[in-house]
């Protein structure tokens, strides 16, 4: 199997349009879990979703930035993983901040899980 050229610019180009898509993917499907756990808990699945969605695309832009930065040893590596990380937490705060009387096992599960994406997307990054 051939790897592919990531120095070309339309190859970077399909791989960042991919990862947006797989990301926009996530995003509905992650509404749909929140809704369901922490909807009756006073979250709006609605508005989790248009958060979600408002910050999905910028997080895989700037994520897939940071990971090319990371292959060209480029100085930007830096600020696009901080964008795409405040991208990826924007949704999760937005639970914490409307969520109420939320089982401490649910907020268990729940910061388990932001836990396992955030150590899953940090090694995506260095594995690219």
């Amino acid at each position: 199997m051939r790897l592919p050229d990531w120095n070309d610019a339309i190859v970077r180009r399909k791989a960042i349009g991919a990862w947006i898509a797989l990301s926009l993917l996530w995003s509905c499907t992650r509404a749909a879990l929140i809704w369901q756990v922490f909807g009756s808990h006073g979250t709006n699945g609605l508005w989790y979703l248009i958060v979600d969605l408002a910050a999905t695309v910028p997080y895989a832009i700037y994520s897939a930035r940071a990971a090319f930065a990371w292959i060209d040893k480029s100085p930007t590596f830096l600020r696009n993983l901080g964008i795409s990380a405040a991208c990826f937490i924007a949704p999760d705060l937005y639970v914490v901040a409307t969520a109420r009387q939320v089982p401490l096992a649910i907020w268990f599960g729940f910061g388990a899980f932001v836990t396992l994406m955030a150590i899953l997307a940090i090694k995506f990054v260095r594995s690219n």
